[in-house]
């Protein structure tokens, strides 16, 4: 999708809607994903977990707050949408 939006920008496009719309699908991605893994390695005991593992958790889970805010609030990108759309 960002491929897309590269593209709608090079043909001069100017692509509110749809860089807001991959910008909150990226960042539910990223939050959604840290917190899976997240979720299965608490079903292995801790002292199993390899400290490169414990290292790459441990950035994910620092990381996923303000992963929400590079470029704008995931709020602020679905009110430009909206508007986009129509619905504001």
């Amino acid at each position: 999708m960002s491929w897309g939006i590269a593209n709608l920008l090079s043909q001069g496009v100017s692509p509110e809607t749809e860089a807001a719309l991959v910008k909150d699908l990226g960042n539910r991605l990223e939050n959604d994903l840290t917190m899976e893994v997240r979720a299965l390695l608490n079903d292995l005991p801790s002292e199993e977990w390899s400290p490169d593992m414990r290292r790459i958790m441990n950035i994910g889970v620092l990381r996923s707050p303000p992963n929400t805010l590079r470029g704008g609030t995931t709020e602020v990108m679905r009110g430009i949408t909206a508007r986009q759309l129509g619905l504001r």
